[in-house]
């Protein structure tokens, strides 16, 4: 079980190290995400990404949200 345990830390760790790779590269803006949105144009992946996340925020803290 130990075994199991520091391989499955280690694959975490490379997987947030990955993350945090690149997710330093893709900036978000928010203007940019509003922009698309007034003239109906689809979210670009990192805006996109970044609204889901909202969302589920808002959802594990009972919130509602709209839009």
């Amino acid at each position: 079980m130990e075994d199991i345990d520091v391989e499955m830390r280690k694959i975490t760790n490379n997987l947030n190290k990955t993350e945090k790779r690149t997710m330093s590269k893709e900036k978000f803006s928010l203007i940019k995400a509003i922009n698309s949105v007034a003239n109906g144009k689809p979210l670009d992946e990192r805006c996109q990404n970044v609204v889901d996340a909202g969302k589920a925020e808002m959802r594990k803290s009972g919130q509602s949200y709209n839009g």
